[in-house]
């Protein structure tokens, strides 16, 4: 009958626990112990034992399953690598893990476990744990990043779900997980707000050439900001640093600031800004050419001031063109150039 899909299909058990053979054991020769027990229940009839061999005491208080159905059960873990601490709370609102005021552990869940918080990684394993959404509130205990890896098993489903972010001492971050009787299981940060970013400088407006602005970014977060970073045309520029505008390109120029809170939400955000001529940042930049002597005659730099005043840019172009490599180096003959044909253009 071994074809057969019900009975006992002509197998025949020999001796043992009913899922290990006693043969499988018998190369135990020696400090052996038989307990009359099947496979699961041999972890309960044997505790007593067990917690003698490796300590050498009588336990005084035995715990078992307290009418737990190991059989079926449900296990939900959530393991904290550090550098954080945690307490658990239950949709019942019962709690487990380290109390953040007295500094002691806490167990209120039944059939629940806490590793306790004397090491770098701590865990909870809950059995059974009830459907609903389960708040595990973490505090830092050192500057860096951590993971709360999470799993929930049963004999008919098994997922997991890792959740990482960053921390500092004593700050406190809460996430949500959520369990169903199904087996779904979801990690989420409370938060789930990005943060804030307010650009107060540079404006979405046109600027010359002879302006220069304070670059001035903030970014808030409930959470607090573990990142910030801010690019100008894809080049990295900080908080607070002054931007010369006098050799940049004429047109658009984009500033990028973006912000990350310490459970992970990012915010980004942009301003483009222009650098256009007018008659007065051309005449600046005949003024500061002449100052850096790439224009070698003061008599030139007149004669191209008094073209710009009166808006002779042909005549200007034609002067331009007449002193190049003489009174005007190459340089400021190019850079000239194109603003009097900006003006010209716009």
């Amino acid at each position: 009958g071994f074809n057969e899909k019900i009975g006992d299909r002509g197998l025949e058990n020999e001796p043992g626990d009913g899922t290990v053979p006693l043969a499988s054991a018998e190369y135990i020769n020696q400090d052996l112990t038989i307990l009359p027990s099947d496979h699961t229940g041999i972890v309960t009839d044997g505790e007593a034992t067990v917690y003698n061999k490796i300590t050498g005491k009588t336990a005084s208080t035995l715990i078992t399953s307290n009418g737990f159905d190991f059989s079926s059960g449900k296990f939900l873990i959530i393991k904290l690598l550090s550098p954080v601490d945690m307490q658990v709370i239950a949709p019942d609102g019962k709690k487990i893990g380290k109390d953040f005021v007295t500094e002691q552990e806490i167990n209120e869940i039944p059939n629940a476990f806490y590793s306790g918080f004397s090491t770098d990684d701590e865990y909870v394993t809950i059995l059974n744990p009830l459907s609903g959404e389960y708040k595990v509130v973490v505090q830092g205990t050192g500057t860096g990043e951590y993971k709360v890896a999470t799993g929930y098993m049963s004999d008919d489903f098994y997922v997991d779900h890792d959740f990482t972010a960053q921390t500092q001492p004593g700050l406190e971050s809460e996430m949500d997980v959520s369990v169903t009787s199904t087996g779904d299981l979801e990690v989420a940060p409370q938060d789930q707000t990005p943060p804030v970013i307010t650009v107060f400088s540079p404006g979405a407006h046109n600027y010359t050439r002879s302006n220069s602005f304070v670059a001035d970014i903030s970014a808030t977060d409930a959470s607090g900001i573990f990142s910030q970073a801010i690019t100008l045309d894809g080049e990295v520029i900080i908080n607070g640093q002054t931007i010369n505008l006098t050799n940049f390109s004429l047109g658009s120029h984009t500033l990028v600031a973006e912000a990350t809170d310490f459970v992970g939400n990012t915010a980004s955000t942009s301003i483009v800004f222009q650098v256009t001529v007018t008659k007065i940042s051309l005449i600046d930049t005949i003024n500061l050419l002449y100052a850096q002597k790439l224009i070698t005659n003061d008599g030139i730099r007149k004669s191209l001031v008094v073209k710009v005043q009166s808006n002779a840019y042909q005549a200007l172009l034609n002067e331009l063109k007449a002193q190049k490599g003489k009174f005007i180096k190459e340089g400021a003959y190019q850079k000239l150039l194109e603003e009097v044909t900006w003006i010209i253009n716009n």
